[in-house]
């Protein structure tokens, strides 16, 4: 649903065939919409009319082909993705630039947080438990880094990304600083001792 900031007046309503998941991201004249099932609307955001439609769940199990984290606008592009699927998505066609396995054997336990796209780097999180925070080119796709472990445990809030450093919080209420270009850890600091990884 579109509306008017101004005087709250409908703008437009685009039904969807699906649940939605995660907010909408606006590309200059594009908004990018996910659905549950794993596809990417692009829809125009003056009309709400389909532009194109990006399947990120094609041939996978429903658990996996989920999608419940939020689009992320970088530029004219929206990078999105489930576990198995994440794609940097052309906005004006909807074609890919690239795409990745993010957490290859993946089948449960989607994170609800969307990518961080700052200084060249793309970086996720796919998976509650598999697969760790990881960082892609932001042109080509290549990854940089992963990093593994209790750091990267029921991560749902999106990295952070700002001058050379990204921030990650999971569910250990850590609040972890990585160095961008490499994942090594600068600094870490837990704010409820009563924390736990589900928690």
């Amino acid at each position: 649903v579109a509306l008017d900031l101004a005087t709250g007046a409908l703008r437009w309503r685009a039904p969807a065939p699906h649940p939605l998941r995660g907010g909408p991201a606006v590309a200059g004249d594009l908004v990018a919409a996910g659905l549950l099932g794993g596809a990417l609307l692009g829809l125009d955001a003056a009309t709400g009319e389909r532009r194109w439609q990006y399947e990120l769940g094609a041939d996978l199990p429903p658990e996996p082909a989920s999608l419940f984290a939020p689009a992320t606008a970088d530029g004219a592009d929206i990078l999105a993705g489930n576990q198995r699927h994440f794609a940097a998505i052309d906005g004006r066609t909807g074609g890919p630039r690239w795409t990745v396995d993010p957490v290859p054997g993946g089948k449960w336990g989607q994170s609800l947080s969307a990518a961080a796209a700052g200084e060249g780097v793309v970086v996720g999180v796919f998976h509650r438990e598999l697969g760790g925070v990881v960082a892609w080119d932001r042109v080509t796709g290549e990854q940089l880094w992963r990093l593994f472990g209790p750091p990267a445990t029921a991560i749902n809030a999106a990295p952070v990304i700002a001058d050379g450093t990204v921030y990650i919080v999971n569910g250990l209420t850590e609040v972890i600083a990585l160095e961008l270009a490499t994942g090594t850890p600068r600094w870490q600091v837990k704010l409820d001792p009563q924390g736990f990884d589900w928690g």
